[in-house]
């Protein structure tokens, strides 16, 4: 609301009513998780802007009441989805619903709404993940699609799905399949037991050393070739 100090005409009320409009109708907001209730996906928000209330004597500072029992949007369907940790500091963007969402969020069924309210602080529903300058991403990876908890990650690009966990674990997939951990990899191990394999020989007392079957040594040779088809 502008204050006047002189006899206001139309054109001065209009717009007066117009910023009046604008400064009441809630759209859309920034706020912060102050809490999170996991059993039924509710939180409870503080915006980080303040309302500002102007008088003849100057404009007054106003700090909002924490919204409370805001649904949080969930990216899960009835049959399959994801769900993510949200926690106290996660940023978060409120918007407010053209109508009273009251009856629709305690039953779930489509119904008149409960009140008259319009885009009001009661109506309020959060979208996690909205990020500031202050707080961006570090290793954002705009060539692949990434799922991660921490340093624990599954990467999905056009060729290739790797899981990675903070042990030093890792499984890649292509078109062969890597196992491996900061110590270990799956294919050397088993590398290294068809070498053992082939070379396995028998003593015998009278002719020395035996060597392994041609038959075996064949077969071996022929699981050594599938291996390395499926593995790396």
């Amino acid at each position: 609301m502008t204050i006047f100090r002189g006899e206001p005409d139309l054109s001065d009320i209009m717009d007066n009513l117009k910023d009046d409009v604008f400064t009441e109708l809630n759209c859309h907001r920034i706020g912060v998780i102050q809490s999170f209730n996991p059993s039924n996906q509710t939180a409870t928000i503080k915006l980080v802007d303040k309302g500002i209330r102007e008088t003849p004597e100057g404009d007054i500072i106003q700090e909002y009441s924490l919204l409370q029992d805001c649904p949080v949007l969930i990216a899960k369907s009835l049959l399959g989805g994801l769900t993510i940790p949200i926690n106290q500091g996660d940023t978060c963007l409120v918007v407010f619903n053209d109508r009273d969402i009251d009856n629709w969020f305690s039953d779930g069924l489509v119904q008149k709404p409960n009140t008259a309210r319009s885009h009001d602080f009661s109506d309020a529903i959060a979208i996690v993940g909205i990020r500031n300058l202050v707080n961006q991403i570090s290793d954002y990876n705009n060539t692949a699609t990434e799922i991660n908890y921490e340093n624990n990650k599954i990467i999905l690009d056009t060729s290739n799905i790797k899981l990675i966990n903070n042990l030093g674990g890792q499984i890649n997939i292509d078109d062969k399949l890597e196992l491996k951990n900061t110590a270990e990899n799956l294919k050397l191990i088993i590398d290294d037991l068809i070498t053992a394999l082939t070379s396995l020989q028998c003593v015998d007392p009278v002719s020395g050393n035996l060597p392994i079957d041609g038959a075996t040594a064949s077969n071996l040779s022929a699981l050594s070739t599938r291996l390395n088809a499926l593995l790396k």
